[in-house]
């Protein structure tokens, strides 16, 4: 129990239990207020539950969703959110907590998404300004360019990754550039697969065209 201005506020604990990556069982101590709100959402971010190893190094985004985190580890890194309500798109949850604490008939959800830095980490900066605007003044810290120039390198880097690693999250207004980037490497890989002479090499490239041509059908179809 907790004291907040005399008053005695109920807290409720909630030990998850899962795996790590490398499917060792582990376990995060969870705190609850009465309302049902999280009051200690770093220590499920930081555990072994969620994300690529102990972190090295973190910043904190601002974000509309949640408590989101840009981490790096000794191998990897990416950005952890952690929320209590469910991303308006949809995307793969890394922990699903939906838990009655039945004395009291209080219910609490949690939930973890990651985005790993090479193919997803554009998606949640895409998806929220506030992110989005956050994350530029990140990148000043480092970049010796004007807000303007950052954010104009962002969005297109941004914009860039998505077209290469998930087509689907793109507004229309950048669809059209997606679906001709897409028809163009799919052009290139045909080219590239005729004039290879080994069967492993053509196996490998008919492969690549068959992704590229499923984002081709994906792209028009939406």
């Amino acid at each position: 129990m907790d004291g907040l201005r005399g008053a005695r506020m109920k807290t409720y604990r909630l030990n998850y239990g899962g795996y790590t990556r490398y499917c060792r069982r582990t376990s995060v101590s969870l705190k609850y207020d009465e309302n049902g709100k999280l009051l200690n959402p770093l220590s499920l971010a930081r555990s072994s539950l969620v994300g690529w190893g102990q972190w090295q190094s973190s910043k904190k985004i601002t974000c509309s969703y949640g408590d989101l985190w840009s981490v790096s580890t000794a191998g990897h890194g990416g950005l952890i959110l952690v929320t209590q309500k469910e991303l308006p798109f949809e995307w793969s949850k890394t922990v699903d907590i939906n838990y009655d604490f039945y004395v009291d008939g209080l219910n609490v959800k949690t939930y973890v998404y990651e985005f790993e830095e090479d193919c997803s980490w554009a998606v949640i900066l895409y998806k929220d300004n506030v992110a989005f605007e956050s994350y530029v003044k990140y990148w000043n810290s480092w970049r010796e360019k004007s807000d303007e120039e950052n954010r104009a390198d962002l969005n297109k880097f941004i914009v860039d990754s998505l077209i290469s690693w998930s087509p689907k999250i793109l507004r229309d207004e950048h669809k059209n550039l997606a679906l001709y980037d897409w028809k163009r490497r799919r052009e290139d890989m045909i080219k590239t697969r005729d004039s290879e002479k080994s069967t492993c090499s053509k196996e490998y490239y008919n492969k690549q065209i068959k992704g590229a041509e499923q984002n081709i059908a994906l792209l028009e179809v939406n």
